[in-house]
C-alpha cells in the first residue's frame, strides 16, 4: 500500500480567489505612468499595455505575500528592472510598481490539441511593500476578491 505524505502548508498568509478580469503585469520600471491618479481605468489599462509589459495574465489567487497568475509561456527577462502591477478593471483598482521575486512556474499541458498557445502559471512573492502598497493590497483582499481559499492538506 503506497504511503501518503502529508503536505505541509508553507504559506504564511491566507490566499484569496481573484475575481475575473483582475490582471498582473510584469513591466519595466523605466516606463513612467505619471498622472495615473487622473486617468480612468481604461486609460490606465491602455497606458500599462503601451508600456510594453514583459508578461501579463489573469490573477488566479493572491495574498498579502504574493500572487499567482496565468500567462503565455514565454521567456521573461528577470532582474530588478521589472515591477509588478495589479489591475482590476471591474473594481477600478490599480497598484503599481510592486517589487517581487519569482517563486514558481508551472507549465500547462504541451498538447497543442488542448491549447494552441502554451500557457504557464507564474507565482511571485512581494518584496519590500511600502505602507501605501500594503494598505491598498489589504483593502483589495477584503473587498474585491471572491473569498478565502481553503488551505492545502
Amino acid at each position: 500500500m503506497p504511503s501518503r505524505k502529508k503536505k505541509t502548508e508553507r504559506r504564511v498568509h491566507k490566499r484569496f480567489s481573484a475575481k475575473e478580469k483582475t490582471f498582473a503585469m510584469l513591466r519595466s520600471d523605466q516606463c513612467s505612468l505619471d498622472q495615473i491618479k487622473r486617468m480612468s481605468m481604461g486609460e490606465i489599462a491602455c497606458a500599462v499595455y503601451n508600456s510594453k509589459p514583459a508578461t501579463m495574465g489573469q490573477i488566479v489567487d493572491m495574498s498579502q505575500g504574493g500572487l499567482s497568475f496565468d500567462c503565455i509561456d514565454k521567456a521573461c527577462p528577470g532582474g530588478d528592472s521589472l515591477k509588478l502591477d495589479i489591475l482590476s478593471a471591474c473594481d477600478k483598482f490599480y497598484i503599481g510598481r510592486i517589487k517581487f521575486k519569482p517563486v514558481h512556474e508551472l507549465k500547462s499541458s504541451d498538447d497543442p490539441a488542448l491549447s494552441p498557445i502554451r500557457m504557464k502559471k507564474q507565482g511571485v512573492q512581494f518584496v519590500d511593500l511600502n505602507f501605501k502598497q500594503l494598505s491598498r493590497l489589504e483593502k483589495f483582499l477584503r473587498k474585491h476578491t471572491k473569498g478565502e481559499m481553503p488551505r492545502s492538506r
